[in-house]
C-alpha cells in the first residue's frame, strides 16, 4: 500500500464526514425548529419574532411558586397551538400543563388566556421553561421556548 493510496483514501472519508455532519446539521431536527428562545427574567413579557410569525407571551402578574398563574399567549394567525407545557430547567419537576381557556381572534393574531400552577421544591432558585409548540398553515412543527426564575422566599 503506497502512501498515496493511503493519503486519497484518508483524504476522501474525510470529505465524506463532512458532507455527513453538514446534511445533519441541516437536517431541521426531523421538521422540529428549536432556534426560538426568550428570556422572561425580570420580565412579564417577552416576544418572539421569525421572518414572518410571531409568538408572545404574558404573564399577568408576578411569577410566584404555589400560586395560579395567568398569562396570555398570541400568536401570528398563521400558526395554531398543537402543545403547551412548563418543565423545569434546573431541577426535574415532569411536565406543568398550561391550560388554555379562552382565544379571541384580533387583526392577524390569536390571543389565548391560560392557568398554570408552578410547584415547589428543595431548590430555592428554580429555573422554567415555557414551551409551546406551533403549527404553521404548511404543517410545519416549530417549538418556542420562554425561560424564566422562580425564587422562594
Amino acid at each position: 500500500m503506497s502512501p498515496t493510496f493511503f493519503t486519497r483514501t484518508l483524504i476522501t472519508i474525510a470529505i465524506i464526514l463532512v458532507v455527513i455532519g453538514f446534511l445533519f446539521s441541516q437536517s431541521n431536527n426531523f421538521g422540529l425548529k428549536t432556534n426560538t428562545q426568550c428570556n422572561l427574567d425580570n420580565k412579564t413579557q417577552c416576544e418572539l419574532n421569525t421572518q414572518s410569525e410571531v409568538v408572545s407571551v404574558k404573564f399577568l402578574q408576578t411569577i410566584e411558586l404555589e400560586e395560579e398563574l395567568k398569562l396570555t399567549i398570541t400568536l401570528s394567525d398563521s400558526l395554531k397551538i398543537k402543545q403547551i407545557w412548563v418543565q423545569g430547567i434546573n431541577m426535574y419537576m415532569g411536565k406543568t400543563a398550561v391550560i388554555l381557556e379562552n382565544v379571541t381572534h384580533i387583526s392577524s393574531s390569536f390571543t389565548y388566556e391560560g392557568l398554570l400552577f408552578l410547584g415547589a421544591c428543595s431548590e430555592p432558585d428554580m429555573k422554567w421553561q415555557l414551551i409551546i409548540q406551533t403549527e404553521n398553515t404548511e404543517k410545519v412543527t416549530q417549538s418556542w421556548f420562554f425561560n424564566f426564575e422562580t425564587h422562594r422566599h
